[in-house]
């Protein structure tokens, strides 16, 4: 779980998402449909108690693009990426 929320943490969520054929298929090959683990990576701007916010982009007047809404219950583990201190040019 990541403990500070702020747009300078960078996440990767890995969670679950459903999936869906409409075709005709078979009870066994039904069967075999499962979910899909997906990844987001971004900014992590927002958490509450069942979902957290991930902007994929972020601009120097505190813009936000790109947002995910994630439901925590969907989540199988969540990792925050940490970079070496460097000066940024770009504040």
């Amino acid at each position: 779980m990541v403990k500070k929320i702020n747009n300078n943490i960078i996440v990767i969520i890995y969670w679950k998402d459903h999936t869906a054929d409409a075709s005709w298929v078979d009870l066994t090959e039904a069967r075999k449909q499962k979910p899909v683990i997906c990844q987001t990576i971004g900014w992590l701007i927002d958490e509450d108690k069942e979902s957290y916010r991930v902007a994929d982009s972020i601009t120097s007047d505190n813009g936000f693009g790109g947002i995910n809404v994630i439901l925590k219950s969907c989540v199988t583990d969540i990792w925050e990426l940490v970079f070496p201190k460097a000066k940024n040019k770009h504040n």
